[in-house]
């Protein structure tokens, strides 16, 4: 799942926009608030914006920051896969909206 920070001045929506094209060269164009969660990890406190897409173009973009992209079948997920990753691709497979909060 390609993540980073808020530019100044974005938007969630255009921050999520840019993220997915800069880190994986997709291009979103349908994008859905999945939820909002809170990762109190490592002393910190991030606020995750998670949007959800089944409308986006695989560009061919040479300089992305993810050097391997690879699509799984849900219920065949790599076992290096992050707890909180893995939770929220249960509830997507549930039909669990997460719109209000949670935490990661």
């Amino acid at each position: 799942m390609p993540g980073g920070g808020m530019k100044r001045k974005e938007t969630l929506e255009q921050a999520a926009r840019r993220e997915c094209y800069e880190e994986a060269g997709v291009e979103m164009r349908k994008l859905e608030l999945f939820g909002i969660f809170f990762n109190y990890s490592e002393w910190k406190s991030d606020h995750i914006a998670l949007f959800l897409s089944e409308d986006f173009t695989m560009t061919d973009k040479k300089d992305s920051e993810i050097a391997e992209k690879k699509f799984f079948p849900l219920d065949d997920l790599p076992e290096s896969l992050g707890g909180g990753h893995r939770r929220r691709l249960q509830e997507y497979q549930a039909g669990i909206k997460q719109i209000q909060h949670g935490v990661w």
